[in-house]
């Protein structure tokens, strides 16, 4: 079995993308398969070494092409992000800890209500 690299993972979901049909559940996929294969803390322990130690979120990309971005996001326990858009397709791996995302949609006032809560796990990929 080869080794989890950075560089490796983004070549083959590049590739993907360069399908004619790709899809997200397929990318989604991939990185199920990519956290069964090598585990984990393996992938944890590469992304912690392309990062410095004390790293803000604008600090933690660790791949970036006209095609593809991928960052490693260390949050804190309890923290809460503001209410925000993607604006692209985004899957997100979880790798250890959990993460409840909350989905808003706009209500008949022009508010925002609760859509759905998505609680994620280590080894799941949530796509948005």
């Amino acid at each position: 079995m080869e080794d989890f690299t950075i560089n490796g993972l983004a070549a083959e979901l590049e590739q993907l993308m360069d399908t004619a049909e790709y899809a997200q559940s397929q990318i989604a996929q991939l990185l199920k398969s990519k956290i069964e294969q090598h585990g984990a803390a393996s992938v944890v322990e590469v992304l912690e070494a392309a990062i410095p130690k004390d790293a803000s979120i604008g600090e933690m990309m660790v791949y970036r092409s006209g095609k593809l971005t991928m960052l490693y996001a260390r949050v804190p326990p309890r923290f809460r992000s503001a209410v925000h858009d993607h604006t692209v397709f985004a899957c997100i791996a979880q790798l250890t800890g959990a993460e409840t995302s909350v989905v808003y949609e706009p209500a008949e006032d022009g508010s925002l209500r609760v859509a759905e809560s998505l609680t994620s796990h280590p080894g799941e990929v949530t796509t948005l």
